[in-house]
């Protein structure tokens, strides 16, 4: 075998075992495979490995020709040529010449760093590749040559620790990412070791640079000044101290800045463009919001795909392919770090900033209500996916962007998202927020942010703060003149009220709001508040009154299409029917609530069903799979950060006591952790 050109590498090569493998099966059925991404995702020492490692499958052997110093498409032929040993012949082309000496020969080409010529190395590969059968090629580049038989693949990031405080430090080596950052530090500092001292800090460096190998190589090279721990304090500042000390390495990888200047140069003007307002998302995104968001000022909404699929193609932007409803996009975070600096060069930032706002607004709203629908587990999902954007776009409104009142309309129609989800921290965080700068904000939208703070001061047993929150509502949707919003939120003083445990006041207010509704015929509305009525009614024993209230509820929500309320009034109706003794009709209740609500990533919801069916089997005698249903529900509850709703509790408190004397301990505490599993 003969091997033409290649380097000689100084450093071990780490990990990568698996990328190799499926590298060389490609390899094994393609005559043209590009290894494809970003700049210092590996590609060029990938590639070298691999043939390196395979070798001996060509019966002429390999060779490399490096195209990264080749600056006119001209000298492609020529420089292939001499790493081949061939020299130009008078009256003979240098293609001719390439021809003629790899059209009997079994050779695997490496044509590494072909993006700065893609077109012409695409045509120069194309006629090697047509004129020698038994040729094979392995490109590099940071796009596609895009031409027929080729197969592409893209070179990922070196795995990631997943480690958490209290697991051994050792356990880190396990991550490709984390073994070549220590190597490389040890080749500076021989005596360094992980430690759990400096374990969290070698996390976050990895993490935060992506895993990608260039950008791990450049970091070590700083611990000859700075610690992992000072080097994770200035991660944030990633560009600027990111600088290698390798002489001898190419000039556009001595510096990550380097390295991505290279890649950003090489793209068009509207490409350069569309970029650099992609990187105002947070996360990853979809088509339909970078079209809407990244368009006008000089780009045409119709070019907004072709621009994504080219900047896809040039490794700026990667496709997830892990989502499961609605393609989505991403990029590496240093990418888009280095995308920012350009977009607030660019003088376009804040109206970028303001379009990812408004869209964001939105898609907020139309999800907000479509949670409550048929499709309303779909429509969770989107807005689980969308979550890293919208808290993108409320925190710009919050930065002094004048867009305030935008930022608190975002945080209303989330309300209903969050209670699903049990993210009830960050509701109320977000309403602080809000609260926390009141000025020039109309009333009606203050008493909104109130009543939401209110909100998630109440399930997170703030009862205090909640009731404050609630009565400064009130006041302000009284001086705007807002008859539903008061009727709205003197229902929910009276839910406060129960739950501190004044039930007098509790009845009072739940009735007002009540007669209010009815006077405007908010139909929907009356439905909510005749849950709290029934809730209180329950706690305070009256079970016929209870009942009436969540019969005329659940007729209310099955007509108004609101299955997720639905659902869970017929987990209500269940625990009543069971208290009736009507356990046939209690089963049948349960049953067609968990087919309702099933699909609907309504967490609340599994948790008030999970309570309900142990409450029914529990009844039954079944000690055993009540313990494990109860054990089931703790493990939603605790999830939450709260506590379940008061007659939830109740009857999970009292279940709970039950099972538990029917059972011997250690039969308890084994089904009741069988079911936290």
């Amino acid at each position: 075998m003969t091997v033409y050109h290649f380097p000689v590498w100084l450093s071990r090569f780490i990990g990568r075992e698996n990328e190799i493998i499926t590298i060389k099966n490609l390899l094994s059925k393609t005559r043209l495979l590009t290894l494809t991404g970003p700049g210092g995702c590996g590609k060029t020492r990938l590639a070298l490995e691999v043939t390196g490692a395979m070798g001996e499958c060509y019966r002429d052997g390999v060779c490399l020709v490096e195209l990264a110093p080749v600056l006119n498409a001209d000298l492609i032929s020529q420089t292939t040529a001499s790493a081949l040993g061939l020299f130009e012949l008078a009256g003979r082309s240098i293609d001719d010449l390439l021809v003629r000496h790899l059209k009997t020969q079994n050779l695997l080409l490496v044509l590494d760093n072909c993006e700065h010529l893609i077109d012409d190395c695409a045509r120069f590969a194309h006629l090697l590749l047509a004129e020698c059968p038994e040729l094979h090629i392995l490109a590099t580049s940071r796009e596609p040559l895009h031409i027929a038989g080729e197969m592409t693949w893209l070179v990922p990031s070196m795995t990631l620790p997943d480690w958490q405080p209290g697991l051994p430090p050792e356990d880190l080596l396990r991550s490709e990412a984390v073994t070549l950052f220590v190597e490389r530090v040890r080749s500076i500092n021989p005596d360094f070791s992980i430690n759990p001292h400096n374990a969290p800090a070698i996390v976050q460096i990895c993490h935060h640079l992506d895993g990608i190998p260039l950008a791990l190589e450049l970091a070590a090279a700083r611990t000859n000044i700075l610690t992992v721990n000072e080097m994770a304090g200035r991660i944030r500042d990633t560009f600027r101290w990111l600088a290698g000390s390798d002489r001898l390495a190419p000039a556009r990888q001595q510096t990550l800045r380097a390295t991505l200047d290279w890649s950003f140069a090489l793209l068009t003007q509207e490409e350069q463009c569309f970029f650099r307002r992609l990187c105002v998302f947070n996360g990853d995104f979809g088509l339909e919001a970078a079209e809407a968001i990244c368009s006008g000022d000089g780009i045409d909404p119709e070019q907004a795909l072709t621009l994504l699929s080219r900047l896809v193609d040039k490794s700026f932007v990667a496709r997830d392919h892990e989502s499961s409803v609605v393609s989505r996009y991403r990029m590496l975070e240093i990418v888009r770090q280095y995308g920012i600096e350009k977009l607030a060069a660019s003088g376009e930032e804040s109206a970028v900033r303001s379009r990812h706002l408004a869209w964001y607004l939105t898609f907020a709203r139309l999800a907000g209500k479509e949670v409550f629908h048929s499709e309303r587990g779909f429509w969770v999902t989107r807005i689980e996916e969308e979550m890293p954007n919208l808290r993108h776009a409320f925190a710009w409104s919050q930065a002094g962007s004048g867009q305030a009142e935008s930022g608190n309309h975002l945080a209303r129609v989330l309300i209903q998202f969050w209670q699903l989800r049990g993210y009830f921290r960050e509701g109320l965080d977000w309403h602080q927020s809000l609260l926390a700068h009141p000025d020039g904000i109309p009333k009606n939208t203050l008493a909104e942010s109130f009543s939401g703070a209110s909100f998630f001061a109440q399930h997170l047993e703030d009862f205090d703060s909640a009731a404050r929150y609630s009565a400064e509502a009130i006041v302000l949707f009284e001086e705007a003149g807002n008859r539903e919003g008061i009727a709205w939120e003197k229902g929910c003083s009276g839910y406060i009220a129960m739950r501190k445990g004044d039930y007098h006041l509790a009845r009072r207010l739940i009735d007002e709001s009540l007669s209010l509704y009815q006077e405007m015929s908010a139909v929907i509305q009356t439905g909510l508040i005749l849950f709290h009525a029934c809730d209180l009614a329950y706690i305070e024993g009256d079970f016929s009154r209870a009942k009436r209230c969540v019969e005329e509820s659940l007729f209310i929500m099955n007509e108004t299409n609101n299955g997720m309320f639905s659902a869970r009034r017929m987990v209500r109706l269940a625990e009543i029917l069971i208290v009736e003794g009507d356990l046939v009709r209690a089963h049948e209740m349960l049953v067609e609530s968990i087919k309702t609500g099933r699909g609907s990533g309504d967490r609340w919801f599994a948790a008030m069903v999970l309570v309900g069916v142990a409450n029914l089997t529990a009844v039954l005698g079944k000690m055993n799979e009540a313990a494990q249903c109860l054990g089931a529900a703790q493990v939603f509850v605790e999830s939450f950060g709260t506590s379940l709703w008061p007659v939830d509790r109740l009857i999970f408190e009292n279940q709970n006591r039950r099972v538990r004397a029917n059972l011997e301990e250690q039969a308890f505490t084994a089904a009741r952790h069988e079911g936290q599993l």
